[in-house]
C-alpha cells in the first residue's frame, strides 16, 4: 500500500511545482431572444471544459501554446454552438456575450418517443433483461444519442448492461430503487418539458456529482431556476402505446426577490394501443419553486408524479402467432358484454417530493444537500381461480399441438383460426360460473360460524408492490488551486416495501376464501397447511381484502464516496473510492400454515459492507486527439428480491448469499475537428458471484434430488448463485459535415455478452418446506445474455435547411438477439439419457436467436417564428419498411418435461418489433 501511495505521489505531486504559462478564456453565454444569461451550459474547449454559473458566465484555463481554440457550447434547451477562436493575445481572452438560439425541443421529444422502450414494453418482459433508454441516455455524444434515439426501440442496451449499473439522480438525490437497483422510470413519465436539463456520461470517466456505476450516470435538474422562461403547449399523435398526448408547461424564469416557479402537466391516452386489447390512461404533474438567498444560497422544492393505468400485453409461442395471423397476439384480453376487457391492468402512482439546498462558498466551492420522499402504489391485476379450469386461452392443453393428429386436432385448429372468442378470454363464462357457484364455509374467519353464498371460482386479484422511500445526500465540490478538483458525498437511504395481493373483483361472486389450494391438495391430512394466514383462518374475502401473501421488504443503505481529478496541461489523472453498508430484512404480516415458524414477523437482518475503487487518465495529445483509459473494481450487495428463496411465503435466505464483484476497464480514442468527429471505445467487464431468483407456475414434474420425489403444480422458485458474466466489445461513432447543411453519421456497437461461469441452483416451492434441489450445477458458461441486440449499426443522413426545416434518415442493422435460457435444461439431469451430439441433445442444450434485421427510420421537422411566438412541427416514422418479423427478445419457458425430454412441449415465447409507427408533434411556445 505504501508503495502505491509513493507511486501516486511521484506522478501527481511534481505537477504542483509546474507553473506553465496559462491562457484564460472567459465569456457569458446568453439567450439570443431575451439576453438573459444561461446557467449550466456546457462549454467544451477540447482540452478542458466547464459549466456556466447562474448568470451564464464561465472561465477556462488552457495551455498558452495553443494557436486556435475550438469551443463547443451545449445546453439541452438551445441549439449547440461551435466557435473557433484564434489566439492573438496571451493570458486573457474575453469572448464577451455568446448568444445561443433556443432549440427545437420537439425534435428531441419526437425522437425520444420513437426511440424509447415504453413502460408497456418494459413490464411485458422479464424485468431483469429490459431497459428504458431514451429519456435518460440521450446526450450530445453521437454514440449515446444514437443508442437512445435509433437503437432504443430494439431494446438495445449500451455495453449490454442492465440499468442497475447506471446511476440516476434527480435534483441531487439518487433514484435507483434499493430493492432491485433500477430507476423507477414511470415516476416522471410525460414530463419531457422539465426533464431536459440533464447531464449524461457513459462509462467510467469521473463525474463531479456522482461515483457512477460502470454504466455511467445521468443527473436531471428540474429546479425552477434551471428551466427556460416560457409558456409551451403541445399536442402529439402516435400509433404506439398511446394515441394522443397533451402537454403544457409554464416557467417564470427569475422573479423579483429571488423567486422562480415552474409548472408542467400532461395527459396521454389511447382506447387501444398498437397491440390489440391494450389501452393507456396517464396523467402527470410537476411543480418546482426556487428561492435565492443572496448570491450564495438557494432553496428548491420540487413535487412531481405520474398516475398511469394501462392494459398490458405478453409474449406468445410461434404456434399462436401462426394461428392468429399476427406477431402481436395478446392473450390477456377478452370480450365482456361485447366490449374488450384486459385482465392484466397496471395502476401506478408513486409521486416524489424533493427539497434541495445549494450553498456556494468561497470562490468556487459548492455544497448541495437534498432530501427526497417517494411513496404510492404499484399494482397489476391477474386472474386467480379455485377448483375450476384454467381460464387462460393460451394454456398449452387448449392448443392444437397438445392433441394427437386426427379430426379433433383439425377442429381445434380451425376454431383457433376463425373464432376470436376461442383466441381470447371468455369473461362472460367466468361470471356465469361464479353465478352458479354456491358453497357453505364452516368455521369462517376462525369464529366457528358458517358462511354461505356464491363463492367465486374466478376472481381478479391485484398484485401490489407499494413502497415508501426516503433519501438523503450531501455533495461537496471544490477546486483546490488550479489543478485539483475534489468531490465527495455522504448519503443515507431507507426503503420500506409493502408487497401483497388483494381481491380486485369477485366477478359476480359474493366472496372468496383465503386458502392455499395447492397445499390443500398436497397435505389433505393437515388442515392448517392450507391456511395462508393462521392468524385469520378460513378468512372470507371481499373486494379490497388482502390475501395469499403480505410482507414488507426493509432496506437501509449508508454510503460515502470521494473523488479527485488532477489536471496537467496534457494529462488528467483521476482517482475515486466509495464505501457503503447495506442492511435488509423481511417482515411478514401473515403466518403461513406451511411455514408457521419463519413467515410471520421480523426476520434476521442481513448486512453487507461494500467498497469500490476506480481511476484513470486522460491524455490530451493536442486540441484534436485524445486518449483515455479508466478502470474500476466494485462490490455490490445482493438486491432484496434476489436474496430470499420465496419471500412471498417465508424468510429463507439463499444459501451462501454474498456480494457481487465487478471489474471493468475501458480505452477511448477521440478525434475532434471542425468537419469530422470520431470516437472509438473498447471495453471489458466481468461480473462475479451474482445471484438471481426466478419464480414460475409449474404444472409438470421437475426432477428432484430427494429420492424419487418430483416437483409439480405450483409456484416454483429457482435460485441461481455464483453467476458470472462477461461483457466485452467496441463502440465506434463517426460524424462528418461535408457542408454546413449536410451531416453524415455512422455508428457501430459490436459486443459479446455471455455467461462465463457454471452457477449452482437451489429449487424450492411456495407449497412445500422441502429443498427439492440443492447445489445443482447449471452449465451456463458461454451462453449469450438475452433480450437485446449484441451488435447494432446505423448509417445516418441529415439535411438542415436555412429555411428552418430538417430531415434525417437512418438505415439500421441489428444482430445477435438471443433468447433467455431455462437453466434447468442446462443440467446433467436434462440430457442424462441422450447421446451427446444427437438432435435431441442439441435441441435441449441449444440457444435460440432471432434473425438479423434491417429497419429504416425517418425524422424531420420545421419551425415557424411570428415575432416572439414559435410553432414547431415534427414527424418521426419508425420502421418505414414495416419489418414485423424482427424478434427483439423472448425466453424459453421455465417448465420442462423431463419425462419426454421434448423442449417442444413448452415452446419458446417471442417478442416482435412493432411494424411501421409514427409520432407527430406540434407545439406552440412564447
Amino acid at each position: 500500500m505504501n508503495k502505491l501511495l509513493f507511486l501516486l505521489a511521484a506522478i501527481l505531486l511534481p505537477g504542483f511545482g509546474l507553473r506553465a504559462q496559462l491562457l484564460l478564456v472567459q465569456g457569458t453565454v446568453k439567450d439570443a431572444g431575451t439576453g438573459r444569461g444561461i446557467p449550466n451550459a456546457h462549454v467544451d474547449a477540447q482540452l478542458a471544459d466547464t459549466y456556466t454559473d447562474e448568470n451564464g458566465r464561465f472561465e477556462l484555463e488552457l495551455a498558452a501554446d495553443l494557436t486556435d481554440i475550438r469551443l463547443t457550447i451545449f445546453h439541452p434547451d438551445y441549439e449547440q454552438l461551435q466557435k473557433t477562436v484564434t489566439v492573438k493575445e496571451f493570458e486573457v481572452i474575453d469572448l464577451g456575450d455568446i448568444l445561443l438560439k433556443p432549440a427545437d425541443a420537439d425534435e428531441e421529444d419526437t425522437r425520444l418517443e420513437l426511440g424509447t422502450i415504453t413502460l408497456e414494453d418494459l413490464e411485458s418482459q422479464e424485468e431483469s433483461s429490459q431497459e428504458v433508454s431514451g429519456l435518460l441516455t440521450a446526450s450530445r455524444d453521437l454514440f449515446v444519442s444514437t443508442a437512445a434515439y435509433t437503437f432504443g426501440s430494439a431494446r438495445f442496451r449500451i455495453r449490454g448492461y442492465d440499468s442497475e449499473n447506471t446511476t440516476i439522480s434527480l435534483n441531487g438525490v439518487p433514484v435507483n430503487r434499493l430493492e432491485n437497483g433500477r430507476p423507477y422510470w414511470s415516476a416522471w413519465g410525460g414530463l419531457n418539458d422539465v426533464t431536459r436539463n440533464r447531464h449524461t456520461q457513459v462509462g467510467l470517466a469521473p463525474m463531479g456529482y456522482s461515483f457512477n456505476g460502470i454504466g455511467g450516470a445521468t443527473t436531471i435538474d428540474t429546479r425552477a431556476l434551471s428551466q427556460r422562461k416560457q409558456l409551451r403547449v403541445s399536442y402529439s399523435s402516435s400509433n404506439r402505446s398511446y394515441r394522443n398526448r397533451l402537454m403544457a408547461t409554464w416557467s417564470s424564469g427569475p422573479l423579483k426577490n429571488g423567486w422562480a416557479v415552474s409548472v408542467s402537466g400532461s395527459r396521454r391516452w389511447a382506447q387501444e394501443g398498437y397491440v390489440e386489447g391494450t389501452f393507456y390512461d396517464a396523467w402527470s404533474y410537476f411543480l418546482s419553486i426556487d428561492k435565492k438567498f443572496g448570491e450564495s444560497q438557494r432553496l428548491n422544492l420540487t413535487v412531481l408524479g405520474a398516475p398511469i393505468r394501462r392494459g398490458r400485453s405478453t409474449a406468445a409461442i410461434a404456434e399462436l402467432y401462426q394461428l392468429t395471423g399476427t406477431h402481436y397476439y395478446n392473450s390477456y384480453w377478452g370480450f365482456q358484454n361485447g366490449k374488450k376487457r384486459n385482465s392484466r391492468v397496471s395502476t401506478i402512482h408513486q409521486p416524489i417530493a424533493i427539497l434541495r439546498h445549494d450553498w456556494n462558498f468561497g470562490k468556487n466551492g459548492l455544497l448541495t444537500t437534498a432530501v427526497s420522499f417517494q411513496t404510492g402504489r404499484n399494482g397489476s391485476t391477474a386472474l386467480d381461480w379455485y377448483d375450476a379450469r384454467d381460464p387462460r386461452p393460451n394454456y398449452y392443453r387448449y392448443l392444437p399441438s397438445f392433441l394427437d393428429d386426427g379430426p379433433m386436432k383439425e377442429l381445434v385448429t380451425q376454431a383457433w383460426i376463425n373464432d376470436q372468442t376461442v383466441q381470447q378470454l371468455d369473461w362472460d363464462e367466468l361470471y356465469q360460473v361464479n353465478y352458479e357457484s354456491y358453497e357453505e364455509i364452516e368455521n369462517a374467519n376462525g369464529t366457528g360460524e358458517t358462511v354461505a353464498g356464491r363463492r367465486s371460482k374466478y376472481i381478479l386479484e391485484e398484485r401490489r408492490y407499494d413502497s415508501k422511500e426516503l433519501n438523503f445526500q450531501s455533495l461537496f465540490q471544490m477546486p483546490f488551486g488550479k489543478r485539483l478538483d475534489v468531490s465527495a458525498a455522504l448519503g443515507y437511504r431507507m426503503y420500506q416495501g409493502d408487497n401483497y395481493k388483494l381481491v380486485n373483483d369477485l366477478l359476480g361472486g359474493e366472496f372468496y376464501v383465503d386458502i392455499n389450494r395447492f397445499a390443500e391438495r398436497d397435505f389433505p391430512d393437515n388442515p392448517d397447511a392450507a391456511q395462508n394466514d393462521l392468524n385469520n383462518p378460513n378468512r372470507i374475502l371481499k373486494v379490497g381484502d388482502r390475501f395469499g401473501y403480505d410482507y414488507n421488504p426493509n432496506i437501509h443503505k449508508a454510503y460515502s464516496w470521494a473523488q479527485l481529478v488532477y489536471h496537467l496541461p496534457r494529462i488528467d489523472f483521476s482517482l475515486g473510492a466509495q464505501v457503503s453498508n447495506t442492511r435488509f430484512w423481511r417482515e411478514g404480516d401473515m403466518k403461513s400454515g406451511l411455514f408457521p415458524d419463519n413467515s410471520f414477523g421480523k426476520s434476521e437482518v442481513q448486512s453487507f459492507l461494500n467498497y469500490g475503487v476506480k481511476g484513470g487518465l486522460l491524455l490530451k495529445i493536442n486540441n484534436r486527439n485524445y486518449l483515455s483509459a479508466y478502470g474500476a473494481y466494485l462490490t455490490r450487495a445482493p438486491f432484496f428480491r434476489n436474496a430470499y428463496l420465496s419471500p412471498r411465503t417465508r424468510d429463507q435466505i439463499v444459501e451462501g448469499l454474498s456480494s457481487e464483484e465487478i471489474t471493468s476497464g475501458e480505452l477511448n480514442y477521440i478525434y475532434r475537428a471542425p468537419a469530422l468527429k470520431f470516437r472509438a471505445t473498447g471495453f471489458y467487464t466481468k461480473f462475479r458471484n451474482g445471484t438471481r431468483v426466478m419464480s414460475f407456475f409449474n404444472d409438470e414434474e421437475i426432477a428432484s434430488d430427494i429420492g424419487d420425489e418430483t416437483i409439480s403444480l405450483g409456484f416454483v422458485n429457482f435460485a441461481l448463485t455464483k453467476i458470472g458474466k462477461r461483457h466485452m466489445g467496441a463502440e465506434i461513432a463517426v460524424e462528418w459535415h461535408p457542408t454546413s447543411f449536410l451531416e453524415l453519421d455512422a455508428v457501430a456497437a459490436i459486443g459479446q455478452y455471455i455467461y462465463d461461469t457454471r452457477p449452482t441452483a437451489t429449487i424450492v416451492t411456495d407449497n412445500n418446506p422441502s429443498v427439492f434441489v440443492k447445489d445443482r450445477t447449471i452449465y451456463l458458461q458461454n451462453y449469450y445474455l438475452p433480450g437485446m441486440p449484441q451488435s447494432a449499426y446505423t448509417l445516418g443522413l441529415r439535411y438542415n435547411s436555412k429555411k428552418y426545416w430538417f430531415a434525417t434518415f437512418n438505415l439500421n442493422y441489428f444482430d445477435g438477439v438471443w433468447l433467455d435460457v431455462n437453466p434447468n435444461r442446462r443440467t446433467e439431469e436434462a440430457v442424462s439419457t441422450l447421446r451427446p451430439g444427437s438432435d435431441a441433445w442439441k435441441a435441449i442444450l441449444g440457444q435460440d436467436r432471432g434473425e438479423p434485421a434491417v429497419t429504416l427510420d425517418f425524422f424531420g421537422g420545421k419551425s415557424f417564428k411570428f415575432g416572439d411566438y414559435f410553432i414547431y412541427l415534427n414527424l418521426g416514422v419508425s420502421n418505414i419498411l414495416d419489418n414485423q418479423d424482427f424478434i427483439t427478445g423472448g425466453y424459453e419457458q421455465l417448465r420442462f418435461d423431463f419425462a419426454s425430454q421434448d423442449p417442444g412441449r413448452f415452446p419458446n415465447r417471442y417478442y416482435f418489433y412493432y411494424g411501421r409507427t409514427y409520432f407527430l408533434n406540434i407545439s406552440f411556445r412564447m
